[in-house]
C-alpha cells in the first residue's frame, strides 16, 4: 500500500527529509475475467477470435480494472499490467516489447517538493538470499545508469529500491483545475506525453527525456532543481511507468 518512508528507517537515503512514496501493489483482474465470460468457451472463427482478443485488450485497462488507493499523501487510481500473465493484453506487450505498464492518476493532499517524491519498492523483511557481491554491484551499476538518483539498500531489516519520481516516470502530466485530465483507458492505444506547462514556459516544450535529465542531473544539481518545485494539491497528476528491461 502507499506509504511514507522515514530517513531513520533507511539510513543511506541522500537527505534528512521524509521521503514520500507512492507504491500501489495490488492487481485487479475483474475486467479480464468478465471479458473471458463474455467471449464464451466454444470454437470461434478467426474473425471472432480477433474480436475476442480485441475485447480482452480493451478490458485490460477499462474502468473495472482500476485500483483505487488513498494514502496520507496521494489519492487516486492506478492500472497495473504485467506481461506474460494469463490475463495480460498480449497484443500490447508484443507490439511494445515491454514487461509492464503502470498508469496512475490522482491528487496530492499537500504540497511536497519534487525532490522529496520517490517511487519504488520497500520491504518489511530482510532479503534472505542475494547473488554474489560482484553480481549485485554490476546490477546496481546498470540500474543507476538507467535511473538517475537511484537509492538502494539490499541489506538490513528493511531493504528498498527507490528512484526520484520525476526521473522514474516515463510521462508526467499536470492538469490544472478546470481542465480535463488524460483518459487512462487510451494508454494501450498510444503513450502519453509530458505536459508540465503548468510549471511555466520552461516546461511547455520539455520532453520526457529532457525532464528526466533536468531533475536527474548529477552532483546534486537535479535535487536542487527539485527543491524549487512542489506538487499542487489543486492539480491532477498523471504518471505512466513502463520498461522493456525489468519486471
Amino acid at each position: 500500500s502507499p506509504s511514507m518512508i522515514k530517513k531513520s528507517d533507511y539510513s543511506t537515503l541522500p537527505h534528512n527529509e521524509l521521503v514520500q512514496m507512492i507504491q500501489p501493489l495490488e492487481i485487479h483482474n475483474g475486467a479480464h475475467r468478465q471479458a473471458r465470460a463474455q467471449a464464451g468457451t466454444g470454437a470461434a472463427s478467426p474473425a471472432a477470435a480477433a474480436s475476442v482478443s480485441e475485447l480482452r485488450e480493451n478490458a485490460a485497462i477499462g474502468p473495472e480494472s482500476r485500483i483505487a488507493f488513498d494514502s496520507d499523501h496521494f489519492k487516486g487510481t492506478c492500472h497495473l499490467l504485467i506481461a506474460d500473465l494469463e490475463d495480460s493484453p498480449h497484443l500490447y506487450f508484443k507490439r511494445k516489447s515491454r514487461r509492464y505498464l503502470m498508469c496512475m492518476q490522482g491528487k496530492f493532499k499537500k504540497s511536497i517538493p519534487f525532490s522529496s517524491l520517490y517511487t519504488g519498492q520497500a520491504f518489511n523483511t530482510s532479503i534472505e538470499a542475494l547473488p554474489s557481491p560482484p553480481m549485485v554491484s554490476a546490477s546496481l551499476k546498470l540500474l543507476g545508469a538507467l535511473q538517475p538518483g537511484l537509492c538502494v539498500s539490499l541489506v538490513g531489516d528493511k531493504p528498498y529500491i527507490l528512484t526520484p519520481l520525476m526521473t522514474a516516470a516515463q510521462a508526467v502530466i499536470i492538469t490544472p483545475p478546470g481542465h480535463e485530465s488524460p483518459d487512462l483507458e487510451y494508454c494501450l492505444d498510444a503513450d502519453l506525453s509530458d505536459d508540465m506547462t503548468y510549471l511555466g514556459d520552461k516546461f511547455a516544450r520539455m520532453s520526457s527525456k529532457k525532464r528526466r535529465s533536468y531533475f536527474g542531473s548529477g552532483r546534486g544539481q537535479g535535487r536542487r532543481r527539485g527543491l524549487k518545485y512542489s506538487v499542487d494539491p489543486d492539480c491532477t497528476y498523471t504518471f505512466t511507468f513502463y520498461s522493456n528491461l525489468l519486471d
